[in-house]
């Protein structure tokens, strides 16, 4: 049978089932607001007989002998009293007589029961349901291990869709199922086919990395549609550092790919931990470098098809785009990454007033003509990379907590100064 067919048919096996659910939710909730109604309707009943008792009592009292109620008034009252305590054990029984004639007698399961008039209303509405139901279920699944494997895959998807999900609780949905399917995986991990054996790589500096890569990444993507509109695969590239407590020096460096064109998440690349920055960067992008040349070269295969690959940005803040580059720091005198002024100290700070200066080039970048911008070579050199134009300037310490900042602030100083006072 054609696998597409057999997904249709279970897809409106899986939508009557729905339908039965929400059938035995609604008919709960009926008999929950009558239970409510009935305990309503049973405290009325008593308040009203208590005022009845109260009024007979105190109209049977004599003026003269008020500590004394005669026989035949007694009785009386006790009759009313009575007659009260019948209608509210009446009302009651009519209710548990109705309760008993639709309330819990199929048991589901040691928590939960269903009711006859729920049941007989789910047999006579879906009789027919059921019986197309066992028929699809028969034609999609031959036995009980295409069963099973169906439930682990769904199951599967499931756990690795979008969303927070605590891998406890795919420990524990795992063995709810595996009484009636004994072939299910025990662990998360041996259902998402975690390999204990991660690849984990000591840096000289004590640190610790582990690289996922580029291609594995995007092997797990679904890329049809991306690949029949774009016909080649882009991404940018981000990296920064990443404190992991106020009250330790211990820090990620991942380095992060973004697929362009669509509004996926960044996927992890790589990731590197320690108490410090990456002090060796050769060390730091050599596995990203090595692949990334690869895909550049060779292009990245999909389907026995190959896509181009290329790399668009790199966006990272200053300080990253200072270890990422090899270049100076954003105070230092030949700092500018877009021209090469020299910076001049004015009142204990750096200031760059020559507008005109030669503008930076990938050329003279590479070339490395003003020796004092360079703190050494860059290995996304080998990847040809456009050491200026692929680069972005983001706009945190430029704009926001630059110069932003310095406007904003600037009508309080034009305030506080005196008036004779040059700012």
């Amino acid at each position: 049978m054609d696998i597409d067919e057999n997904n249709k048919k279970f897809l409106q096996c899986n939508r009557n089932w729905k339908k039965r659910i929400e059938r035995r939710a609604m008919k709960r909730l009926r008999l929950e607001e009558q239970q409510d109604y009935a305990l309503n309707r049973v405290c009325t009943l008593l308040k009203k007989e208590k005022l009845r008792f109260n009024n007979s009592s105190s109209s049977s009292s004599s003026s003269n002998d008020s500590f004394f109620i005669d026989n035949c008034e007694m009785s009386d009252q006790v009759e009313i009293f009575a007659e009260g305590e019948n209608n509210v054990s009446n009302e009651l029984n009519d209710l548990n007589q109705n309760n008993l004639n639709s309330e819990t007698e199929l048991k589901i399961s040691d928590h939960e029961t269903i009711s006859n008039e729920d049941a007989n209303i789910m047999s006579s509405e879906t009789n027919t349901d059921d019986d197309s139901e066992h028929e699809n279920i028969d034609a999609v699944f031959d036995n009980d291990e295409q069963k099973e494997r169906y439930i682990t895959l769904s199951l599967y998807e499931w756990a690795l869709s979008g969303g927070i999900l605590s891998m406890s609780k795919i420990d524990e949905l795992l063995a709810w199922l595996r009484p009636v399917f004994p072939n299910l995986p025990k662990s998360y991990k041996t259902l998402l086919g975690t390999s204990d054996n991660i690849n984990i790589i000591n840096f000289r500096n004590g640190g610790q990395f582990w690289y996922r890569g580029i291609k594995d990444n995007l092997d797990g993507f679904i890329l049809e549609e991306y690949l029949q509109r774009k016909e080649k695969i882009e991404i940018d590239i981000n990296t920064d550092g990443l404190p992991l407590f106020r009250s330790s020096k211990k820090k990620f460096w991942p380095i992060l790919g973004h697929l362009v064109g669509t509004k996926n998440e960044p996927f992890v690349i790589a990731i590197y931990f320690g108490t410090s920055d990456p002090s060796d960067i050769e060390e730091f992008l050599q596995d990203f470098v090595n692949e990334a040349k690869n895909l550049i070269d060779n292009g990245y295969v999909r389907n026995q098809r190959t896509y181009d690959f290329s790399i668009r940005h790199y966006i990272l803040d200053a300080p990253a785009r200072e270890l990422i580059k090899c270049c100076i720091g954003h105070n230092a005198y030949a700092s500018c990454e877009k021209c090469t002024v020299w910076g001049e100290r004015s009142d204990n700070r750096q200031t760059y007033v020559d507008l005109d200066a030669p503008l930076r080039t990938n050329e003279s970048f590479k070339n490395q003509t003003q020796s004092h911008h360079h703190k050494g070579v860059s290995p996304l050199l080998r990847l040809n990379t456009q050491m200026i134009s692929q680069f972005r300037l983001e706009s945190m310490y430029l704009v926001y907590e630059g110069v932003f900042k310095r406007l904003l602030e600037l009508p309080l100083v034009l305030k506080i100064l005196p008036e004779n006072q040059d700012l």
